[in-house]
């Protein structure tokens, strides 16, 4: 699958941990995960990088280590 219409945020890295905090709850364990940013990719932890429009710069994926784009809440457009 191609992508077109993206940018890369390579000066950001987002950190998901590998476990939950004990006690955090969900929406404090997403809420910190999308928050973590660093400028190293190294460690145990997955990282991703945030992908956005290139035309109006709504946040739409995460790239990852793989080169895998996880795009989320968008719709798949038919080729020309």
């Amino acid at each position: 699958m191609f992508v077109h219409n993206i940018k890369v945020r390579w000066d950001q890295v987002l950190r998901v941990p590998a476990e939950p905090r004990a006690g955090a709850t969900t929406a404090a364990t997403a809420a910190a995960a999308a928050a973590a940013a660093s400028s190293d990719g190294a460690g145990a932890d997955d990282v991703y990088r945030p992908v956005e429009c290139a035309v109006c710069g709504t946040e739409l994926a995460v790239y990852d280590r793989d080169e895998v784009f996880h795009f989320f809440n968008v719709i798949a457009d038919t080729p020309l």
